[in-house]
């Protein structure tokens, strides 16, 4: 919607929340997540990027695929992540790391790093690294 479109709607008194609505969905964060290792796989999220996070008990994460389909994976959010542990955990993401040869880290100790698109939905767009393997 253009802005004059907008204006005209809002000095008429017509119902914006769809508009609204619609132009929130389409903001995204840009944020870097690091590969991360413990009990299980995960990606770490910056401390600058975490309070993007705020009020979400889960978010969804899009894992492309160089030579497969992208897949998507629930991560929850715990306690933990606000402190000391801001990873966002699942096994899944441990095979997809391993599928394109992201793990073990291709530069020994330093895990890959990952742009990524955070959107006000809760949805984490991940983009393979450039030089990223093909498993």
């Amino acid at each position: 919607m253009k802005a004059s479109e907008f204006e005209a709607k809002f000095e008429t008194g017509e119902d914006l929340t769809e508009d609204l609505d619609l132009a929130r969905a389409r903001r995204v964060n840009h944020i870097v997540l690091t590969a991360w290792k413990g009990g299980t796989f995960g990606l770490r999220v910056r401390e600058a990027d975490r309070d993007l996070f705020a009020g979400r008990c889960k978010v969804m994460i899009i894992l492309p695929g160089i030579d497969r389909p992208s897949r998507q994976v629930t991560a929850n959010i715990t306690q933990s992540f606000w402190t000391t542990c801001p990873e966002l955990r699942s096994a899944e993401i441990g095979r997809w790391l391993k599928e394109h040869c992201l793990h073990p880290w291709p530069k020994k100790g330093q895990p890959p790093k990952f742009e990524a698109k955070l959107s006000c939905l809760g949805e984490v767009v991940v983009q393979m690294p450039c030089d990223a393997g093909v498993g």
